[in-house]
């Protein structure tokens, strides 16, 4: 590779790395906290829950009369992201310990482990006019299959709306990017 390609490759993924990055939102929009409330109308005995949030793995109690709340206040990092799973009831009986176990969740590595498919984010972006500080995504299980997973169904609640002006706010800085890095390596070169 060329230098200036070379260098316009790194150009290119400083940015990208950037805009997937935590940084601030343009001034129009802001970040709220979501909390995720998980229902369900059916009982499913053959099942053990765990919530995945991070690095940390937590048993939950997951019936018609207990429903999963996953906080998204506190989460930074990789423990913004989470995700529910379930696993065969006995799958533990397989590990040493408990904590071997909860590894084994974490890594997707029980035999039987199936999980949400579902952004389980603890932050989402919505316009700087909106009051709100916490938005609460309501889930109903609706089934576990071993295809398609835990599936979830959101409730008719209301949901933020993404703004699409970060993802066009993103790709023009990407671009440009590009761009400059580009004539930098061809005057520089003169």
């Amino acid at each position: 590779m060329t230098r200036p390609v070379l260098a316009a490759a790194l150009a290119v993924l400083l940015v990208a790395g950037g805009v997937r990055a935590d940084l601030a939102p343009p001034p129009w929009l802001k970040r709220v906290v979501v909390d995720h409330k998980i229902t369900t109308d059916k009982e499913y005995p053959g099942w053990m829950f765990f919530t995945v949030i991070g690095e940390t793995v937590s048993a939950v109690n997951l019936d018609p009369k207990t429903p999963i709340e996953i906080k998204g206040a506190g989460r930074n990092g990789i423990g913004r992201l989470g995700c529910l799973v379930a696993v065969p009831k006995g799958a533990e009986k397989k590990y040493a310990s408990e904590k071997e176990f909860h590894e084994a969740i974490r890594q997707g590595q029980v035999e039987g482990l199936v999980a949400d498919k579902t952004d389980l984010d603890s932050v989402a972006t919505v316009d700087a006019t909106d009051p709100r500080t916490t938005i609460v995504k309501e889930y109903v299980l609706s089934e576990i299959d071993a295809k398609e997973g835990i599936v979830l169904k959101a409730k008719d609640v209301e949901k933020p709306k993404d703004s699409p002006d970060a993802v066009w706010i993103a790709g023009l800085a990407g671009a440009l990017a590009v761009v400059f890095a580009g004539l930098w390596l061809a005057r520089r070169n003169r």
